[in-house]
C-alpha cells in the first residue's frame, strides 16, 4: 500500500470569526504567477476582510476576495439577494481577472469595484440557478451571466483555460438552458440532478455545453484544464451514470456507495469523453458498520507536467486507487473521526502516486479547493470543527464553530512545507490584514 504521507507542514491557518460572527467559509482558492490569489466562499451577517467589510443581504451571501503576495486584501465583493447565495469555484485568469461560479436563488445583486450586475433565477425566488461572473484585477465586474431552469442548478467549479475562455461544471435538473439568443444550449437531465460542462468566451458568451448523468443525483464539482487543453472534471454520481452518452466512448458507472466520486478527461474542442476513472475516487464500506460513507470530490487542479492534484472529504475509508494485482499499488485512507479531508496527487496516466489526510478524532474537516502552484506543489483550503491534524505533531484546534484553514505542500511524497522568506512574509502580513489569523511556524 502507498501510505498517507503524514510530514506536511501547515504555513497559514485562519479561522471563520476573522470574517464575523457567523458562519464564513472558504469554498476554493486560485493562485496567480506573481503570488497573489484569489478565493471564493461564503458568509453571514457581517464579514471583514482587511479593510473591507461586507454585509449579508440574505441568508448568506456569496463572496470573492483578493490577496496580494504580502497577505493583503486588495479587493473584497459579494453576490446575494435575499436568498442563500453561495460560490463555490474561482479561477485566476493569465490576464489578472478572476472568474467566480455559484448558485443564487430568486434575484442576486453582484458587487464590484465600479458597477453591479443584477441576476434573477428563471424559476422565480425560490429557484436556484447558476452564476458565472468574471472580474477585472482591481475587482471591476467584466461580464457576467446565468443558467439554468425552473429546477435547482448551481455552478460548482471554473477553471481558466490556456485562450482567455472559461470552463464551468457543476448540477442542473430537469431542463436548463445555458446562453442566451440563437447560440443558447438546453440541456436535459437523465433523472435527479446531472453533471454539466460549459465553456464561456472572454464576454462570458456561451461557447457549447454538454450534459453527463443517469438517474441517480450527479454533479461536477471541479474542472481544470491540462497543458495540451484536456479538459479534466471531477464530481460525484449515485446509482448508474452514463459519461459520453453517444460517444464512441460512452461509458456506464455504477456506484458501489450512496455516492462515488469520478475523474473524467473530456477533449478540449468539442468536449467529447476521453476516459473516465470511477475507480480513481471511490469508497469501500465502513468496518463493521454495513454503511456506504458519503464522499465529496470538491476541487481538482492541474500541474504544469500533466498531473493533477485533487481535494475533498470522506467518510469512513476512502479507496483511491486499488490493483489486485499489485497490492503495492492500493491507495486508501481511514477517517481518524467523523469526516476527514484528503489530498491526492495523481500522475498523467491517472495512477495516484500520493495521497493524505486532514482531520482528528475529536473533530471534522473538509477539504474545499485546491490550487496547483507553478513549483509542483500545491494550496489547499477547506474548513474544520474541533480539531485537525494536518501531520505528526501538528494539531490546529477550532477556536468555535467551523474554522477555516489554508496549507502549502511542496511536491514531493514528504509532503513538507516549502521554506523560505517569502512564505514568512505572507504569513506575517495575513496575521496583520486578518488580526484572527493564526499560524503555526514549526520547521520554517
Amino acid at each position: 500500500m502507498i501510505p498517507g504521507a503524514r510530514g506536511t507542514k501547515v504555513e497559514t491557518t485562519f479561522n471563520s470569526e476573522a470574517g464575523g460572527p457567523g458562519n464564513d467559509q472558504p469554498t476554493a482558492v486560485a493562485t496567480f504567477p506573481d503570488g497573489s490569489a484569489v478565493i471564493a466562499g461564503f458568509f453571514e451577517q457581517t464579514a471583514t476582510f482587511g479593510n473591507f467589510v461586507l454585509t449579508a443581504r440574505g441568508e448568506r451571501d456569496a463572496f470573492i476576495a483578493r490577496i496580494d503576495r504580502g497577505g493583503a486584501f486588495t479587493f473584497a465583493h459579494q453576490i446575494g439577494g435575499r436568498g442563500d447565495d453561495v460560490a463555490f469555484g474561482v479561477a485566476a485568469l493569465a490576464d489578472g481577472s478572476a472568474a467566480v461560479t455559484g448558485r443564487f436563488r430568486g434575484e442576486a445583486q453582484a458587487s464590484g469595484t465600479t458597477t453591479d450586475l443584477t441576476l434573477a433565477a428563471a424559476g422565480g425566488e425560490a429557484d436556484d440557478d447558476v452564476f458565472v461572473i468574471r472580474y477585472g484585477s482591481r475587482g471591476e465586474i467584466t461580464s457576467g451571466a446565468r443558467a439554468g431552469g425552473p429546477a435547482p442548478d448551481g455552478g460548482l467549479g471554473v477553471a481558466a483555460l490556456g485562450d482567455g475562455s472559461i470552463a464551468v461544471t457543476g448540477f442542473f435538473a430537469g431542463t436548463a438552458r445555458f446562453g442566451a439568443g440563437p447560440e443558447a444550449v438546453e440541456l436535459v437531465s437523465a433523472g435527479g440532478t446531472d453533471v454539466f460542462l460549459a465553456r464561456y468566451n472572454r464576454r462570458i458568451a456561451l461557447e457549447q455545453a454538454v450534459a453527463t448523468g443517469g438517474a441517480g443525483d450527479d454533479e461536477g464539482t471541479a474542472t481544470s484544464a491540462l497543458a495540451d487543453g484536456t479538459m479534466l472534471v471531477a464530481g460525484r454520481f449515485a446509482e448508474t451514470a452514463t459519461f459520453g452518452a453517444g460517444e464512441a466512448g460512452e461509458t456506464a458507472v455504477t456506484a458501489q456507495g450512496l455516492q462515488d466520486g469520478f475523474i473524467a478527461r473530456h477533449d478540449p474542442v468539442n468536449f467529447r469523453l476521453v476516459e473516465v476513472r470511477p475507480e480513481g475516487l471511490s469508497f469501500v464500506r465502513v468496518p463493521g458498520t454495513g454503511q456506504n460513507p458519503n464522499h465529496v470530490g470538491s476541487s481538482i487542479a492541474a500541474s504544469n507536467d500533466g498531473s493533477s492534484w485533487v481535494a475533498g472529504s470522506f467518510q469512513g475509508e476512502l479507496l483511491l486507487q486499488d490493483d489486485p494485482r499489485d497490492p503495492a499499488r492500493r491507495v486508501a485512507l481511514t477517517a481518524s473521526g467523523n469526516q476527514d479531508a484528503y489530498l491526492a496527487h495523481v500522475l498523467p496516466d491517472g495512477t495516484v502516486d500520493r495521497a493524505r489526510q486532514i482531520g482528528d478524532q475529536v473533530g471534522a474537516a473538509t477539504g474545499q479547493g485546491v490550487a496547483a502552484l507553478p513549483d509542483g506543489g500545491a494550496v489547499v483550503t477547506g474548513t474544520f470543527k474541533g480539531a485537525a491534524t494536518f501531520a505528526a505533531g501538528v494539531t490546529l484546534t477550532a477556536s468555535g464553530g467551523s474554522d477555516m484553514f489554508l496549507a502549502r505542500y511542496r511536491p514531493t511524497a514528504r509532503w513538507s512545507l516549502p521554506c523560505g522568506v517569502a512564505a514568512r512574509a505572507w504569513a506575517r502580513t495575513a496575521a496583520r490584514a486578518w488580526p484572527s489569523c493564526r499560524m503555526t511556524r514549526r520547521s520554517w
